[in-house]
């Protein structure tokens, strides 16, 4: 087939996905399953790049536990400038590590026949275009929603209030819109930001808001329950008498819970992913659109 058809089918495919209603419980159930398929490799990986890190930072810097101070029941400016500038270094680390660790284990989901250091090399591959992908969509929106944000706010104070929240409900939904972004990178290891921004878009066309619903559906109970357990951990740690027992102890569970949620949320954006991709490769049609010279 030449460039021509491919193209066709690949249009046509693209058509044909945009009418398949996501289906949350499906996404849900493979996501568990792929949890408890991989729970061996995952505690290995999951440990090395999210649990180690988070433990380190939480006893070597145990600011990072409370986050920044609070006056007068908000941080200020200056406060929160302080605070970064202290923990910049620190906090840049760990999050390097940490997408590492998250581009890994979702080349470990992917790729099935793929060794841990086949996955751990493309997640190294996929890291640099991750960032470049990031910060243009953080910079294209603190530019134009900071932008229409302030005029409106020069019209009416309430006016600007208005469009910050419509700003961030946008962009709430630009990041399900890009949930296929990571997956994307590793999967097909075609390491252009902007491609893959595209693809991911393509993807998700007509399914975005329920995408969203899915993701706010999880966040809020993973809230609940991480009100709940850093209720219990406050109650624990107030009653230990050595400070430096009573914060590993916070920062061995802080460690523990922000593992464990991220291998949940990987495994949800995997399965999403997939949902959304299985029609093309079903078809043989390379959902990239690099893929066709």
């Amino acid at each position: 087939m030449g460039a021509n058809g491919a193209s066709i089918k690949s249009r046509e495919l693209d058509e044909g996905c945009a009418t398949v209603t996501f289906n949350m419980n499906q996404a849900w159930n493979e996501a568990i399953r792929t949890l408890k398929a991989n729970r061996e490799l995952l505690v290995i990986l999951a440990g090395l790049f999210f649990f180690v890190p988070m433990l380190a930072l939480g006893i070597l810097v145990p600011e990072t536990l409370t986050g920044p101070a609070m006056t007068g029941g908000e941080p200020s400016m200056q406060v929160m400038t302080d605070y970064y500038n202290r923990n910049a270094i620190w906090l840049f680390a760990v999050q390097i590590i940490q997408t590492l660790g998250m581009l890994s284990i979702l080349a470990l989901f992917l790729r099935r026949r793929a060794t841990v250091q086949e996955a751990i090399i493309t997640g190294m591959k996929a890291v640099l275009p991750l960032l470049i992908a990031s910060f243009f969509i953080a910079l294209t929106f603190g530019l134009l929603g900071g932008l229409v944000v302030g005029l409106a706010a020069a019209i009416s104070a309430g006016l600007g209030w208005v469009l910050a929240l419509f700003v961030i409900l946008l962009l709430f939904f630009v990041v399900a819109r890009l949930v296929p972004l990571m997956p994307l990178l590793v999967d097909e290891r075609r390491f252009n930001p902007f491609a893959a921004l595209v693809d991911s878009w393509r993807l998700t066309a007509g399914r975005g808001w329920r995408i969203l619903a899915f993701l706010l559906l999880i966040f809020v109970a993973v809230t609940v329950i991480a009100l709940l357990v850093g209720g219990v951990v406050s109650l624990v740690t107030a009653l230990i008498g050595s400070p430096a027992t009573a914060n590993f102890i916070a920062a061995a569970l802080n460690a523990l819970f922000t593992t464990l949620f991220t291998c949940l949320i990987l495994a949800v954006v995997m399965a999403i992913y997939r949902q959304l991709n299985a029609p093309a490769s079903a078809a043989g049609v390379p959902r990239t659109h690099s893929d066709v010279d």
